[in-house]
């Protein structure tokens, strides 16, 4: 049998402890010891003669270890060094050593304002505190020694330090190690540069890490993913005596799961005791008394037969993780392992020696782990320094490698068996129902199929007047930690009970081992869990008043429903009314106040969708084709078990004719229902209606007479209807409406006045009366009234003003017989009616002209609508040859969206969708359009639009038309009106004439070959003219032209008076005017792409003889743009 006991020294300060372990144990009791001085001694007066000199600190440390010089021996302090901060100005503490018999046993750290203290145990020697002294450290280091400051690292060593940051370790040259081990240090400390705050296992950690990578250190082996860090909330306990390690650490365990227990019961338990050669408890005696349980008797006190506060014990695993050494196979998971379980939710117990000096055994409880800190996060129930009291941080090495050595890695897992029961949250009066428990014995591996059990049970505990057949079954496989069974009751619950009931199941199984004081025993381990049902009796539904209605479809009813629950009215979580036509299901009305949320529903007749839903007392009302709930008039109250509804609701017409069933349901917060109860009848008589608008969607203009049609209908006759009626507006509103009613009984007509309050009238159908109410009016020459059968016709004759022109409204029209009030009258829809006055075009400015390619040219159009510029729509311009023209210019203006838009060079779609003011063009290989240059501006019924365009020189050289059209909101519009012309043009130009700047002789024939040219083509020339003369106007010489309109040729006369000629190129004729003559049939005329060529046939005669004259050109082309004469070259006629 495996067992391990813990040591444990006494309180110093009871003044009791163990003579034979005092030598083992004297490093680690006299922090204690100092602490405890330290106490009693007070933080202030050590304050007051700690703060300001090395002297001062000295003395306090003098007087603060003469407290205990019977333990110390005489210790004496050595000098104070002042440490200062890593920044090298802040003072940390005074470090004072503690010399005895040549060893220095101790340091202690007076902070320089008095307030702190700390204990240290070092290896330094008296004679190297520090070897390196100031002065030799200045020479070495090259300063002055006033200027060093004695400052700790982060390697745990003192260095002085330069001014400039070099610095020197106080031990050279002899490097004689200084790592110093804080030993007296309260729990949640911070770590920082000064000496002593490391401790040893830090110092271990770091030489650790500088030689490992994080990846290979055993606390990463094992497969799957562990949380970087995990603590649970464990409660702490002290130990109440030096030896109850064991009990305070099983007093954590209990309290976490359960009531909380005694250490001294658990000690009496366990047994842990004054065994005489040590004090303390044997681990396996520690698993039996978490095992415990009410067949067992204490070894320390009889009468303790199990723990007064519950009866069975608790499942107990013990373990080891290097049962065989370090060749244990589970020896390579145990830092894992350990945090597996913590992850699993399970504090571990584990023995451990106390510290490093591996001289006392210790219980501690494992609670958490920080792999970002290297770090296990331990409850120590010991109470002094260094490691005591909740949440000692340990580094995880040092802890598993160095304390957990104690017995080959003992820990053990504590825990109730975990039953966890499943039973249905709400549950019927004598209804029966399943009760489910899973019962495990808990573990995760390597602890699974340990410390095996038998008889194991499971039991279900019932409130009174609950049943089942069987309260206790086996559990046969629950046997080996780590099994789980899961079992099922059928249990009735009582018929006349209401409320909460509690339904436990306790788990047990029976362990039989033996520990050092138990050779053999017994107990019974496991756990309890349980459920919370609610047993409930359903609600009912008890009355309606009226229990019968009589009205028409449309109206409201007042339905006065109470309904009842035993649990009380506050049970009741939904209260509905249904309205149910027998031959119609498909139509009820149905309606739900819901009592959490205070709200009203209008479902869907099978209750699956919410329709709409307010507040009860709200204004807003609920309205769908199968009627409707007001509610504002919709009351709800409670008294005791009573519920009551005052219901504000209405059916429609298509539920009249027949005799509708009022049922209630109600349903409580259980999910329990009364079912649907008839309670009370609602007769709906069948109503006139109105059947159709024969002219709804009409667009008429205003100031003309219009006639609407409307047809009306009652089920007992047309003589039956009491009145009909007709409402134009864009809402079913009498403001700002059109409104218009037919009394039959006085045949009839009326008008809503325009301040919709009186009816203006009477209007005699058929007669020449008339009434207007400033929207229209009605006229009775126009209007007629005729009946047949069950149906009325009504031709309703109306003129609109302009202010009611320019919207589109909605048309309703409404009939109702005697049974239907005018506060209830069915109106229905029926399409629109539009009043608008037809928009028109204006003008264009300018309305004729001329332009280049490439020249931006701007117009201005106008359009207007009497309806208000704000109703036009759409704004177009076009340049074409014709509306029709595909390869017209065609801009429009969306007044809507206040976008501008340039069709295709195709004209089969728009491009841009540019706002005016836009920086970018819209071209389309035509045409560019600039929404920069365009303007938009509205006053009063007229837009106007200053178009900016520039044309391409695909459109040049011809004339177009400019169009207009308009259209408004409506889709009323005026086509395409022409407005004007332009012409879009490039300007032609003279090519040159060869031979020139020369001459001939008289008498004789010379061929001049000239070209001219227009970028619009060759056939766009009008008309070339030659000069050879002085200037172009002089007498005596050669001016010829040719038109190319009409294939002419001419020759101005001697005196410019006359043009003679008219003869076509190739003629037989010669022209001749006394000084020259021209030939045209040998003048050839030809044209290739813009370049015209003629070559001319000259003949000078004897009375030009003698001059010295010049060459010029001209041309017009077919729109007047010309290049007047130009100078080409000169001629001599000798």
């Amino acid at each position: 049998m495996m067992r391990d006991k813990c040591l444990s020294c006494r309180r110093v300060l009871r003044g009791v402890y163990h003579h034979s372990h005092l030598k083992r144990v004297h490093l680690l009791w006299l922090p204690a010891l100092l602490l405890a001085v330290l106490l009693v001694f007070g933080v202030r007066s050590s304050a007051s003669a700690a703060g300001d000199s090395q002297s001062q600190a000295a003395a306090t440390a003098q007087r603060l270890i003469s407290k205990i010089s019977d333990r110390v021996g005489g210790a004496s302090v050595g000098t104070p060094q002042l440490v200062y901060n890593p920044d090298g100005r802040t003072p940390a503490y005074y470090v004072v050593p503690i010399v005895r018999s040549g060893d220095v046993v101790g340091l202690i750290g007076v902070s320089p304002d008095g307030g702190k203290w700390q204990w240290y145990t070092t290896n330094y020697a008296p004679t190297g505190f520090p070897q390196t002294s100031r002065s030799r450290a200045a020479s070495m280091l090259g300063t002055s020694a006033a200027s060093l400051k004695l400052v700790a690292g982060r390697d745990n060593r003192l260095y002085w330090q330069s001014p400039d940051g070099r610095a020197l370790d106080v031990d050279r040259p002899s490097r004689q190690g200084t790592s110093v081990t804080l030993q007296a240090q309260g729990a949640g400390a911070t770590y920082d540069a000064r000496p002593g705050k490391y401790s040893e296992l830090e110092v271990q950690k770091a030489k650790r890490r500088a030689t490992l990578s994080p990846q290979s250190t055993e606390a990463d082996t094992g497969s799957g993913t562990l949380p970087t860090r995990y603590n649970l909330d464990v409660p702490h306990y002290y130990q109440e005596n030096n030896y109850y390690c064991g009990p305070a650490s099983l007093e954590m365990i209990f309290d976490l799961y359960g009531p909380d227990i005694s250490q001294y019961d658990i000690a009496d338990a366990m047994p842990a005791k004054d065994w005489g050669s040590w004090s303390g408890a044997f681990s396996d005696d520690l698993v039996r008394a978490a095992r415990f349980s009410y067949i067992s008797k204490a070894v320390l006190d009889p009468n303790l037969q199990g723990y007064k506060q519950r009866r069975l014990g608790y499942a107990a695993i013990q373990y080891f993780w290097s049962y065989y050494g370090t060749s244990d196979p589970d020896y390579p998971n145990r830092y894992r392992d350990l945090k597996r379980l913590i992850v699993a939710g399970y504090p571990v117990v584990v023995l451990t020696w106390y510290d490093s000096r591996h001289i006392t055994g210790h219980f501690r409880v494992v609670k958490g782990y920080d792999d970002s800190t290297d770090e296990f996060i331990v409850h120590d129930p010991w109470y002094t320094a260094p490691y005591y009291g909740p949440d000692v941080h340990f580094n995880q090495e040092f802890f598993v490698d160095n304390l957990w050595t104690k017995f080959k890695r003992w820990a053990a897992l504590i825990t109730p068996w975990q039953v966890s029961v499943s039973a249905p949250r709400t549950v019927q009066g004598g209804s029966t129902f399943k009760v489910t428990a899973t019962i495990t014995y808990p573990a995760i591996t390597p602890l699974t199929g340990w410390a095996q059990v038998s008889n194991s049970v499971a039991t279900i505990l019932l409130p009174s007047g609950f049943t089942t057949d069987d309260a206790t079954q086996g559990l046969p496989q629950v046997t080996y930690s780590g099994t789980s069974q899961t079992v099922t009751w059928t249990v009735t619950a009582p018929e006349d009970f209401e409320g909460q009931a509690n339904i436990r199941v306790t788990a047990k199984g029976l362990i039989s081992s033996s520990s050092t004081s138990y050779p053999s025993y017994s107990d019974w381990i496991g756990g309890m869990g349980g459920d919370t049902i609610y047993v409930n009796q359903p609600p009912a539904s008890v009355s309606v008043s009226p229990s019968s209605l009589r009205s028409g479809p449309n109206q409201y009813q007042t339905i006065q429903a109470t309904y009842s629950d035993p649990g009380g009215a506050g049970t009741i979580s939904r209260a509905m009314i249904r309205v149910s036509d027998p031959d119609n299901p498909s139509n009820d009305l149905l309606a739900a106040y819901d009592t959490a949320t205070g709200k009203i529903y209008l479902l869907s007749p099978d209750g699956s969708s919410t329709l709409s839903t307010a507040s009860a007392g709200s204004s807003y009302t609920l309205q769908s084709s199968y009627g409707s709930v007001d509610p504002s008039k919709t009351t709800v109250s409670t008294s005791g078990n009573q519920m009551v509804i005052t219901w504000a609701v209405s059916r429609p017409t298509s539920a009249s004719g027949s005799t509708n069933v009022v049922y209630l349901q109600a349903k409580d917060k259980y999910g329990a229902s009364s079912g649907w109860q008839k309670e009370g009848s609602w007769v709906l008589n069948s109503p006139a209606t109105a059947d159709a608008v024969a002219d709804s969607g009409a667009v008429v203009s205003p100031g003309r007479t219009v006639q609407i049609r409307a047809t009306y209908s009652d089920p007992d006759g047309a003589s039956n209807i009491r009145t009909a009626q007709l409402l134009i507006n864009t809402q079913l509103t009498g403001s700002g409406s059109v409104w218009v009613r037919y009394d039959t009984a006085q045949n009839a007509m009326y008008i809503r006045s325009g301040d919709n309050t009186y009816w203006a009238g009477p209007v005699t159908p058929g007669s020449s009366q008339s009434q207007s109410n400033g929207r229209a009016t009605l006229l009775g020459a126009s209007s007629a009234v005729s009946r047949s059968g069950n149906t009325l016709y009504i031709t309703w004759g109306l003129n609109f003003d302009q202010s009611f022109s320019g919207r589109q409204y909605s048309i309703y029209s409404v009939a109702a017989d005697n049974y239907t009030p005018d506060s209830a009258l069915p109106w229905l829809k029926f399409g629109t009616y539009t009043v608008d006055a037809p928009p028109a075009v204006g003008n264009v400015t300018p309305g004729s002209g001329i332009s280049s390619p490439g020249r931006k040219v701007y117009y201005t159009a106008s359009y207007s609508d009497p309806d208000g510029a704000s109703n036009i729509a759409d704004a177009r311009l076009l340049i074409g040859t014709s509306t029709s023209d595909t390869r017209a210019v065609q801009l429009r203006y969306d007044a809507n969206g206040n976008k501008l838009y340039l069709k295709d060079d195709n004209s089969s779609a728009w491009l841009g969708g540019v706002s005016p003011g836009s920086s970018s063009s819209v071209s389309n290989g035509l045409a560019t359009l600039f929404p920069n240059l365009t303007t938009i501006s509205r006053s009063g019924n007229t837009l106007t639009i200053k178009w900016a365009i520039s044309y391409g020189t695909a459109l040049s050289g011809r004339q177009y038309n400019t169009y207009l059209m308009v259209r408004d909101d409506f889709a009323r519009a005026q086509s395409w009106q022409r407005e004007g012309t332009w012409i879009v043009d490039r300007s032609p130009y003279v090519g040159t004439t060869s031979p020139r700047n020369s001459g001939t002789s008289n008498r004789s024939w010379v061929a001049f070959k000239t070209t001219w040219y227009d970028p619009d083509g060759a056939s766009n020339i009008r008309r070339v003219t030659f000069y050879i003369n002085s200037s172009p106007s002089g007498y005596k010489g050669l001016m010829a032209k040719y038109e190319a309109n009409s294939n002419k040729l001419w020759l101005k006369s001697a005196d410019n008076s006359t043009w003679l000629g008219g003869v076509a190129p190739g003629a037989p004729d010669r022209i001749r005017n006394g000084y020259v003559s021209i030939d045209p049939p040998r003048i050839k005329v030809s044209s290739s792409g813009t370049q015209m060529t003629i070559t001319w046939y000259v003949f000078f005669t004897r009375q030009i003889a003698g001059r010295n004259m010049n060459i010029y050109m001209s041309i017009v082309d077919d729109f007047g743009r010309a290049q007047s004469p130009v100078k080409i070259g000169t001629w001599y006629v000798r």
